[in-house]
This record gives structure tokens, C-alpha cells and sequence, in this order.
């Protein structure tokens, strides 16, 4: 039984295995690279769907790719590129983060394949009288919707927006679902040439994709007020007041110096960019990053975060690097082909992520588990050592942690065979010159 829990813990929600499941997460606008906050929530998703696979769920797991924006054409222009040549390239880069990452690929919806579904279902809003239409496109008529006015987040944030009084609306609350355009990227529809709005864009795919509730809806804190709540109380209003989402899955910002990671931030988004990160660290480090804290907290990245997330993922590979050196020496084979594990350190680890994919205390396991294999190796009960060795590559398949090691060529194999002869015949000096070269080949640690 898989449990997610809302941070404020107003909200539960018991995953079951008796339907198929439906998993959507609001996807990134292709103007620019993905910094490292914008992989938060795929991460986050990625070890929920791979906890479902490891349970046998069987799901749908959906993420938006918005390739039409008003920031899109924009840095289309100063590139002098069409908006299609940018958001591509932009999207081959991010689809490549998928596959550095180890994260299983979602079914990518672009906005710009689903124009006419999300023309209809505005059309269907304005059906309701619960939109109208304006000079400049249509708007979501907010006055109208009681749930509007009774929704709790509503009052904290609204007065933020109290700046953005737009004189063709009925009230400031009120947000386009169609935005009528003389440049861009733009397509006919009945209220005359444009684009969809943002909060219509997501909701629209949802309602023709899933066409009902969801079980799962992810996205950054900071899309709460006001992209989840519009997205809401359209679908609720078509619906009789059905929710969008059975349940809300936000994670929270990774900050720096205690300002937040964005794309609007150039010189922030230029210093954290993932596929630098990860280049100049690793994939590992990143996700050992994301799982030192509770998934809806806010990270702020410092260098003692980050030194220790570099630290677990030397551990891990410490273990792999010992495994493959002493199974070598017990078998003669470079292939480690063991496959016992322990069931019931493996249900501590999954009781983790079962429990609203707890990765602190996950990762509690995996070092427990760690501690109990140097130490089985230290007793030179390998064994023992190996059938941990396994748990712990199980619980590492499900948080995405990929070890690539070293391949050993004939010369390394010849000098592990000459090490182990001098141990033999007592002589230590060339034993510990051979050692010495086998641990900066990192064969040995």
C-alpha cells in the first residue's frame, strides 16, 4: 500500500491496485535549458513510478511539454529562429536529461499537438456562461464560480495579482483561455486568430487525455496559486464540481544563497544548469541531493548539501568496487551473477517510500545497509556481504542510482592474479606496490 500525504496533511491518498492508475505532471516551457530546480519534480515522479513498477501498478504517467509562450517567442525572435526549430532543440536537450538521469520516460503531450481539444474545451467553458469573450480573447469568468470565492488558498494570494488589472477583464481575478494574437505563433479558432492561455493549456490536455479525475497531479509549490487552482476550477466547473486531481504531489524550490533557482534569473539559471551539474558531479549526486529532504521542503543548496551528497554516492560505489575485486577473487569470474537478496531489509526500504515517498529515512536504510556490508567484508564473510550487496542494488534500481564502474582489461586481471600470489607466498612489499596501483585504478578500494 503506497500513501501520499499532503505537507499541510490535509489530504491522503491511498494508491490501490485495483485500477489503472493516472500520473500527470506539469512539464517544462521550452524557452531555455532546465536548471536543476526544474528536475525536481520529474525526479520525484520518476522514483514514484518506479516504486509502482517495483509494486506491480499499473499506471499512466503523463508530463506536458508547453512549446508555445509567450517567453518562447520572445527568445525566438532574438535568435531569429521560428518558435519550432527552438522549442525542439530545446526539447531533444531535455528528453536527453531524462536518459543521464536513469528516468523512465513519460508519455510527453506537446500543447501544440492538442490546439483543437483545447479550443473545444474552452468553447465548452463559455457553453457554461462560465467564460466570455473579450477584444483581446476570452476569459475565465471568476465571479461566477462559487468555489472560487469559498477555495481557501484563494484569499493569501490574490492580492498579489492586484498589479496586473487588465481593463477588457470584468474583474483582475479573471484569466484568459484564449489570448487573441497578431504575432507568435497562432492559430484560427471562433473568437478569431491566437494562442490558449497557460492555465487552459494543461487543464485541456487532461480533459481530453484522461477525461476524468486524476489520481495524482505534480508540479513546483510555486505553481499552486495561480496555475493548479485556475486549472481546478475549470475542470470543476464542467464537472459538477468534480476535482482535477485526487491528489496534489508539489515539491518544493531548490535555492541558492536563499534565492530561488529560476529561469528568469540568468545568472542564477546559467550557474545550475542540469546538464552541466551533472557533467561537473554527477546524476547520482543530483538525486542523492533531492533525497537528503522531505520532497515538498524547499532545498538550499550549500556546499556542505552537496558535499555529502558526493560523499553517499562514493560509498555506493565503494561497495560496488569491493563487491566485483572479493567475488573475483572467491570465483575467478568477472561477472557477478549472485541474485539471493534479504527480504527484509528490502521491506524496510520499501516501507519508506511506500510511506509518502520518504527518501531521508530511505536513504537511513541504504546507509545501515552499507555499514553492514563493510563490515561483512571486513569479516571476510563475503557471502553474507553479497546477498546485502543485492538488497542494496535493488533499493538503489528504485531511487534511480546507476554505478557504471570500471572495465577491467587483461593487464588489470594479470596484476589482481600477481597481488594475490605475492599475498600468498608472503611477500608484502610487491604485494602493497600492486595494491597501491589496483586502488588508483579504483579495482580495489
Amino acid at each position: 500500500m503506497i500513501k501520499l500525504i499532503a505537507f499541510d496533511n490535509k489530504t491522503t491518498l491511498v494508491l490501490e491496485k485495483t485500477k489503472k492508475l493516472s500520473l500527470y505532471l506539469c512539464g517544462p516551457t521550452l524557452y531555455d535549458h532546465a536548471h536543476i530546480g526544474n528536475l525536481r519534480g520529474p525526479i520525484l515522479f520518476d522514483v514514484l513510478i518506479k516504486l509502482l513498477k517495483t509494486e506491480g501498478y499499473d499506471y499512466r504517467y503523463y508530463q506536458n511539454i508547453t512549446d508555445i509562450d509567450d517567453k518562447i517567442i520572445f527568445q525566438a525572435q532574438q535568435k531569429n529562429q521560428s518558435e519550432k526549430t527552438l522549442t525542439d532543440y530545446y526539447f531533444i536537450h531535455y528528453q536527453k536529461l531524462f536518459q543521464d538521469i536513469n528516468m523512465l520516460i513519460p508519455e510527453f503531450i506537446k500543447v501544440t499537438d492538442f490546439i483543437p481539444e483545447i479550443i473545444n474545451f474552452i468553447t465548452k467553458l463559455l457553453q457554461k456562461k462560465a467564460a466570455y469573450e473579450t477584444d483581446d480573447g476570452v476569459y475565465f469568468d471568476t465571479q461566477k464560480i462559487q468555489y472560487f470565492h469559498s477555495a481557501s488558498t484563494k484569499p493569501k494570494h490574490l492580492s498579489n495579482d492586484l498589479n496586473k488589472i487588465n481593463l477588457n477583464k470584468k474583474h483582475f481575478a479573471d484569466f484568459a483561455l484564449w489570448k487573441k494574437k497578431t504575432s507568435g505563433k497562432k492559430w484560427a479558432s471562433p473568437w478569431g486568430v491566437g494562442r490558449p492561455g497557460w492555465h487552459t493549456e494543461c487543464v485541456g490536455l487532461i480533459d481530453k487525455i484522461i477525461g476524468q479525475t486524476l489520481d495524482v497531479h505534480g508540479g513546483g509549490n510555486d505553481l499552486t496559486f495561480p496555475h493548479h487552482f485556475n486549472e481546478e476550477i475549470q475542470f470543476k466547473t464542467l464537472y459538477s464540481q468534480q476535482p482535477l486531481a485526487k491528489f496534489w504531489l508539489r515539491n518544493g524550490f531548490v535555492n541558492f544563497a536563499e534565492t530561488k533557482i529560476s529561469k528568469s534569473n540568468p545568472q542564477m539559471l546559467n550557474k545550475f544548469l542540469t546538464k552541466d551539474f551533472i557533467q561537473k558531479y554527477s546524476a547520482n549526486v543530483l538525486r542523492f541531493l533531492f533525497y537528503l529532504s522531505p520532497y515538498h521542503q524547499d532545498i538550499t543548496l550549500t556546499d556542505k548539501l552537496l558535499t555529502y551528497s558526493q560523499h553517499l554516492e562514493s560509498k555506493v560505489t565503494n561497495i560496488f568496487i569491493q563487491t566485483r575485486f572479493y567475488w573475483f577473487l572467491q570465483t575467478k569470474n568477472t561477472i557477478y551473477t549472485l541474485k539471493e537478496f534479504d527480504s527484509k531489509w528490502w521491506k524496510k526500504f520499501l516501507v519508506c517510500l511506500k510511506n509518502n515517498l520518504n527518501t531521508t529515512q530511505a536513504l537511513d536504510v541504504l546507509i545501515k545497509i552499507i555499514k553492514k556490508i563493510n563490515l561483512f567484508f571486513v569479516k571476510k564473510t563475503n557471502n553474507e556481504a553479497f546477498v546485502l550487496v543485492n538488497t542494496l542494488k535493488k533499493c538503489l534500481d528504485v531511487l534511480g542510482i546507476k554505478i557504471q564502474l570500471i572495465s577491467w582489461d587483461q593487464q588489470t586481471l594479470n596484476e589482481i592474479k600477481q597481488w594475490q600470489k605475492h599475498l600468498e607466498t608472503k611477500n608484502y612489499v610487491k604485494a602493497d606496490c600492486l595494491r597501491k596501483i589496483l586502488q588508483q585504478k579504483k579495482v580495489l578500494v
